[in-house]
């Protein structure tokens, strides 16, 4: 029995973190953004290249670790670097499941300002509030499998019983190949994994997760079914004691008595509702226009999307101008950026592409095509293809 779930523990640590580390390694740019996102709530700030460098080093000790440990390679150093890792994923996703119980005015200046102004005190523990949790999902499958605080932080404790399990008994595993041929592997997947990084950056995601995937109908992931789950509220109400001078808060429930003075009511998110996959789908134009009905609705539609104006110059818009010709075949053409005004118009004037300019939430845009600048083709709401700015389709791609 204990020979048996030794194994069962060696091939199921190796399998899950072989399966991570390349779903993360097939969109090293969404976990990038996913890391950026845990730097930002914790204060903390890291350039967009330093997180991306971070991200892909993960991915490939990820990958690189769960081949070890298959083969039984080296286990002693790769159970104890292992057990490190997830160390600190645990305590990352147990801060991040913990966070849903402790109040934000406690750590948010703004909030806790606002509460101080009004004589209230926060405390640092209340109630578990999904809505406070400071990620929504831990990234630790990419777009593939989105798992909850609560669901990543389980799933990081098991596994690092488990590690510590095979730590204990790492010489009970046996080498299950050559010691030559096993650095042979090792070596492979180590190159394997830092090739598959880079063709993805260059040539977007081989396998796209994301809801903007090549054949869905976006119209049809904006709707909201019918008896979906809507964003659930607390009523607090605020109460000052009259002898004391002193501000609480308290939910209907615990309503005080006539020692009380009301002073305030107040609704707090408890529970988030159900958010279609596609949402914020919104372009406006220079006028503020709402043009998104166009985009959804148009029989050919390019989108020459950047999420960013201000890491890119006219140079790299300079080939998209091929696509001016498509203009008189009943293509519309848009550039859909979230970029400042000042770098629109900088782009504009080194460019002076014949194509409307648009506008969108930042992290849409770096949802849909994970390239920048890069180019989304839709018939009708249906996407059809995304591209990469290094690998853009001719002309005659769109005339067959």
């Amino acid at each position: 029995m204990g020979r048996k779930f030794l194994r069962f523990s060696q091939g199921l640590v190796s399998l899950l973190f072989v399966v991570s580390g390349l779903i993360k390694l097939n969109d090293p740019l969404g976990f990038s953004y996913k890391l950026t996102e845990y730097f930002h709530v914790f204060g903390w700030s890291i350039s967009d290249g330093l997180s991306l460098s971070l991200g892909i080093f993960v991915c490939v000790l990820e990958v690189v670790c769960g081949v070890m440990l298959f083969l039984g390679f080296r286990l002693k150093r790769v159970t104890w670097l292992l057990l490190f890792t997830m160390i600190f994923f645990t305590l990352l996703t147990g801060i991040t499941y913990l966070s849903g119980y402790v109040n934000p005015a406690f750590y948010q200046a703004d909030l806790r300002a606002a509460a101080e102004a009004a004589g209230q005190s926060p405390s640092f523990f209340q109630s578990f509030n999904e809505a406070n949790q400071l990620v929504s999902d831990c990234g630790c499958f990419g777009d593939a499998l989105k798992l909850s605080p609560k669901v990543s932080f389980g799933k990081d404790v098991v596994l690092l019983l488990l590690i510590l399990f095979l730590l204990v008994h790492h010489r009970e595993i046996p080498l299950l190949t050559t010691p030559k041929r096993s650095r042979w592997i090792t070596g492979l997947a180590v190159v394997f994994s830092v090739f598959l990084s880079f063709f993805t950056l260059n040539y977007l995601p081989i396998i796209d997760f994301r809801p903007f995937q090549p054949g869905n109908h976006l119209p049809d992931l904006m709707k909201i079914p019918e008896g979906a789950p809507t964003d659930s509220f607390e009523m607090i109400f605020v109460y000052k004691n009259k002898q004391t001078g002193s501000i609480q808060e308290f939910s209907m429930d615990k309503i005080p008595g006539s020692g009380w003075e009301f002073v305030d009511r107040k609704d707090r998110k408890v529970r988030e509702g159900y958010r279609p996959p596609v949402h914020d789908f919104v372009a406006t134009d220079s006028a503020g226009n709402d043009r998104t009905d166009e985009i959804l609705k148009g029989a050919n539609v390019l989108l020459i999307i950047s999420s960013d104006l201000s890491k890119i110059n006219g140079s790299d818009f300079q080939p998209f101008g091929t696509y001016a010709s498509l203009l008189s075949k009943g293509f519309k053409v848009y550039v859909w950026t979230s970029g400042l005004p000042s770098d629109v118009e900088r782009i504009q004037s080194q460019t002076h592409l014949p194509y409307e300019w648009l506008t969108g939430d930042r992290t849409l845009l770096k949802t849909i095509v994970r390239s920048n600048p890069g180019l989304t083709y839709l018939r009708q709401g249906t996407v059809v293809k995304h591209w990469s700015w290094h690998a853009l389709p001719s002309v005659d791609h769109f005339q067959k």
